[in-house]
């Protein structure tokens, strides 16, 4: 993001080859629980099998959901497959959108663990909590 006009109400970007795209977000028609503008940083992360990683999207035809947690289970030439949490195998093309939109998954902060199931977690906190 480049700079925001709050008195003209726009957005600018710079885009990756150095041009510019000026958009009013009122103006963009979505439907009440989707959003057409998604912004976020590229990495770069080297998968390998038995990865853990979470989802940080959607696909809701696929069953992959946002800080779902999966996990790798082949890498080859055309495709990279995943096992959902709830067990299901996904064969996922190497050039899948979806696939830019996940992050390894070792350890979860407070709030991506909310409403997770897990059989095992560890904590920690101050021995004098006197609601423990």
């Amino acid at each position: 993001m480049e700079a925001v006009d709050h008195a003209r109400g726009t957005v600018t970007l710079r885009l990756s080859r150095g041009r510019e795209r000026v958009f009013r977000p009122e103006k963009l028609h979505t439907r009440p629980t989707e959003s057409l503008v998604q912004l976020y940083e590229a990495k770069t992360l080297q998968l390998h099998e038995r990865d853990r990683i979470r989802w940080t999207a959607n696909v809701c035809d696929q069953a992959l959901f946002n800080a779902d947690k999966a996990r790798v289970v082949s890498i080859d030439a055309k495709r990279v497959t995943i096992e959902t949490s709830h067990g299901t195998k996904v064969a996922l093309l190497r050039d899948d959108p979806m696939l830019q939109h996940l992050n390894l998954a070792y350890a979860l902060n407070a709030h991506m663990a909310q409403s997770l199931t897990s059989d095992r977690a560890s904590g920690s906190w101050r021995r004098a909590t006197p609601s423990l």
